[in-house]
């Protein structure tokens, strides 16, 4: 791969020839018709880039898959605006936490935001009974408060 000020940004002089697992990567892109060879630019989780031969079975087959993937998401209408892949374990104290949300039901993991005071949000695992307890505590002061507003 070679960057150039003068013609096509990016072009591919020679390409990865073994198959690359789908699941690595995030991306692609298709380099310019001004390129002496055709590619394909893939970008992996660890955002290294990487030629591929766009002649080849196995790349036409993930640049579809991915297309495919992107589809989905674009034409979904309950894309959930937050969800939780990882948790934060360890128990919080309730005194630094001025609120909560429970994860969209499409999120793939149930989840629980903590907001903090110094305004980060914190995933946590609704199943944890120190982040039930501290729901509940939480909504017990807002009712009181909305009580005597």
């Amino acid at each position: 791969m070679a960057e150039n000020s003068i013609g096509p940004a990016t072009c591919c002089f020679s390409y990865q020839r073994t198959p690359i697992p789908i699941r690595v990567i995030t991306g692609y892109k298709v380099t310019d018709r001004q390129c002496t060879k055709p590619g394909v630019i893939f970008t992996l989780k660890s955002s290294r880039q990487v030629c591929v031969d766009p002649e080849v079975k196995w790349v036409q087959k993930h640049m579809e898959k991915i297309d495919q993937i992107l589809n989905e998401i674009e034409s979904s209408v309950n894309v959930p605006d937050s969800c939780c892949f990882s948790y934060h374990n360890n128990p919080i104290p309730i005194r630094v936490i001025t609120g909560y949300k429970v994860t969209d039901r499409h999120c793939s993991k149930p989840g629980v935001v903590f907001t903090l005071m110094n305004k980060r949000q914190v995933c946590v695992d609704p199943e944890h009974e120190w982040v039930q307890n501290h729901m509940k505590k939480i909504d017990e002061i807002l009712n009181k408060f909305e009580l005597s507003v």
